[in-house]
Parts: structure tokens; sequence; C-alpha cells
């Protein structure tokens, strides 16, 4: 197989975070559907994390024609659409002062860096009943490279209080339809359990909880991956099922012990 490049020269042909300065914590290379509005498409997902803790993800898709390494390893593509947002992220940080020199083919190499994002307006692609407006989340200025960073919370470090109520609000309706999902309820959880027993400290992120699912899954070639990540990264159903499972969450951490 042909090693990959994350360089957007190299690239084949709605934003939820608010303009500030943040700390870039997990960068993921993953399959991402849209909140299960849209079929799954490879992506970049970056975990940003405000001065106050307070988390936030973005998904970047990767466009048309592109595919993760197989098997996925949750840091590499095989290629990335040109043009896409994913390739529109990478150029913005290599634009913003990353060096060049420093990337391969792994996106994780991005995170530890504090950065300023701004969101920006994206012209219309011609798509059916695409809607004005848009914009995307891009870095407008490298503040730190990984090793300058300073702070770099934790797996341990205080949860934020945005997502635990929000994982609160939506835990009732979870919680009353975690019996319906049956076998797949089932499996999932003695899934998240051989995970998060294996980590460091007993303890993931639910980012890395949905990557370490899709990796796991992928490889036993397993046929309900998909279903069983989508509730793996699902910070209601997280806290609706921590009981059953044996673990503690807040909606973004996962802990047994």
């Amino acid at each position: 197989m042909a090693k990959g490049s994350l360089l957007p020269e190299n690239a084949v042909g709605g934003s939820i975070i608010a303009d500030g300065d943040y700390l870039i914590k997990e960068v993921v290379a993953q399959m991402f559907d849209y909140g299960g509005k849209a079929d799954e498409v490879p992506a970049i997902t970056v975990l940003y994390a405000s001065d106050d803790g307070a988390t936030v993800e973005q998904s970047y898709s990767a466009g048309k024609g592109a595919s993760l390494v197989s098997p996925p390893d949750g840091k590499r593509f095989e290629v990335i659409g040109k043009n896409s947002n994913a390739w529109k992220w990478i150029a913005s940080m290599l634009n913003s002062g990353f060096p060049k020199a420093n990337v391969d083919d792994d996106v994780s190499v991005f995170e530890g860096c504090r950065v300023t994002v701004v969101n920006q307006a994206q012209p219309k692609q011609g798509f059916k009943d695409e809607k004005e407006g848009k914009t995307l989340p891009l870095v407008t200025k490298v503040l730190a490279l990984p090793s300058a960073a300073k702070g770099r919370p934790t797996a341990a470090a205080a949860r934020p209080a945005t997502s635990t109520a929000r994982a609160a609000t939506s835990g009732a309706a979870s919680a009353a339809t975690a019996s319906s999902n049956g076998e797949l309820d089932a499996r999932a959880i003695e899934v998240i359990q051989e995970i998060v027993a294996t980590a460091p400290d007993n303890t993931i992120t639910r980012l890395k909880l949905g990557t370490a699912v899709m990796l796991t899954l992928a490889k036993a070639k397993d046929p309900q991956m998909a279903s069983i990540k989508k509730l793996a990264t699902d910070a209601a159903w997280l806290v609706a099922n921590a009981e059953l499972g044996g673990w503690t969450s807040d909606g973004e951490t996962v802990v047994i012990g």
C-alpha cells in the first residue's frame, strides 16, 4: 500500500465552535456520520479545549474519494480530497505557523498545539438544497507548538460543566430507550469494558473510545462496528448506561474503578 500524505498539495481533487483561542487536545482520523444524519464519511475530528476547560468536537469531512488507511489506525488516510474541509483545516494549520517539516501522514502530530480559531465563510459548492452563510472554523494562528503549549489538560482534568449538562438533559431519553436496544447495548457495554480496562488508569475520553471501538471491531470484521461506535460516542448513552456498564462518565470521559 502506498503511503498517504497530509500535505494539502498532495490531496486529490455548519460550525459548532466559537471564535477564540483553544488547545488542540485530540485529532483523530475516523468515519463520521454527521450525528446520524448521513452516511459515514472519512473525516478529521478535532477536540478543542478552551481556557476554562470546556471542550468541543469539530469534524472536518475528508471529501469525495477520501479513504482511511486499511486497516484503520485512527491516525492516517490513504487519500484526502482536495478542497475538502479536512484539506482546508490542515492547510490552515500550515499557513498559520505549524512547521510543514513536521507533517507526514499522522494527524495526531497536531495534538498539543494552542491555536486561534476563526469561523470563515465558505463559498457555495452547487449542491442541491445547499444553505447560505455556511462557515468553517479554521486556524488563523498557531500560538504554541506541542512542546511549548502550557497547561495541557489530561484525562483526569476537570470536566466541562456544559458537557455534563448536555448529557444530563438527554440522559433520560437515552435511559428510556436503553433496554430497547437489547443485544446491541449488551455487546457495546462488553466492548467498552474491555477497552477501558486496558486504557491508562482505566480512563479514556469519548473521542478516543470511539476510535478504539472502530479499530478493535474493524480488525475483527464485526458487522456491528458502526452501530457500536455510534453508542460509544453518544455522551447521553454513556451516562445512561454507566451503572449497567460498571463505569462512571460525565459524557466526555469514561472511567472504570
